[in-house]
């Protein structure tokens, strides 16, 4: 499974888009594994990176922002702890690195008149990319006799 994928998915049928849990994500295993009766699951391969533990100076502002002690970052990493302890998952992990800041997208195509107004610290976003963790089926099945 790609974690970032199931993680969003999750997110977007939750009304309130709370973080999924450790249990929402084997539920959603549960599902699919429902839909290949005739197969036995061995083990679940969830393929996701631990947060960007380093802290960076916003580029605007100057303030030091320490991505690793964020609400996400400790969601993200109690996830990964939980389905470490499942029985039928297989935890793989990356790494996240940092690439820079960019100015975000609708603020590239302001008017003329709109340009002129001040960036404010929203205007810009952190880029991290994700390295290591290469998704193959996801699944070990073996067909059952």
């Amino acid at each position: 499974m790609d974690g970032a994928y199931v993680i969003k998915r999750l997110q977007d049928q939750d009304t309130k888009r709370r973080f999924p849990s450790g249990e929402a994500v084997r539920s959603l295993a549960a599902q699919l594994r429902s839909r290949l009766p005739s197969h036995i699951l061995y083990r679940v391969f969830f393929y996701h990176a631990d947060p960007y533990r380093g802290a960076e100076r916003h580029p605007l502002t100057g303030e030091r922002i320490d991505f690793g002690s964020t609400g996400p970052a400790n969601d993200h990493r109690s996830l990964l702890r939980e389905l470490e302890i499942s029985e039928d998952f297989a935890v793989r992990r990356g790494e996240v690195r940092f690439r820079g800041w960019r100015v975000r997208s609708k603020d590239l195509h302001l008017s003329a008149a709109e340009s002129r107004r001040t960036l404010v610290p929203t205007d810009s976003r952190p880029v991290f990319v994700q390295k290591g963790v290469e998704c193959g089926s996801g699944w070990t099945l073996r067909h059952s006799r």
